[in-house]
């Protein structure tokens, strides 16, 4: 499932997302929806494989109204310029660390209760 993609500098890289890694995904998709996690549905691993690797159409950036597209060959119209690096502040990197834990625990509790439930149904 190794997919060559560009980098935002322009290199090529490698995902290392494994077969594996996708199908362990989509058994948790398959418990989520209320099924046993063998039971997992060729639109579970299609949705695996999209949160896994990303979507490709999330990272493009929506269309501004005055905005005429040209060829993808034509040379940019702007090059841009440098801007100073900033780090995060401890409050920016507290409440990402904070939004994080709470986003796993929150899959924690689906999959428990998605397991209890098929459980539940014998």
């Amino acid at each position: 499932m190794t997919k060559r993609r560009l980098n935002p500098h322009g290199k090529i890289t490698r995902n290392l997302v494994t077969p594996d890694q996708v199908e362990r995904r989509a058994r948790e998709l398959a418990l989520i929806a209320g099924r046993q996690p063998h039971r997992r549905t060729t639109s579970d691993l299609r949705e695996a494989k999209r949160e896994l690797l990303g979507d490709d159409a999330a990272d493009s950036p929506a269309d501004e109204a005055n905005i005429v597209p040209s060829g993808m060959g034509a040379p940019p119209t702007e090059s841009g310029r440098q801007s100073e690096r900033q780090l995060p502040s401890d409050d920016q990197d507290e409440e990402r660390v904070v939004r994080e834990g709470v986003d796993e625990a929150g899959h924690d509790v689906m999959l428990q209760a998605a397991s209890r439930h098929t459980r539940s149904e014998g």
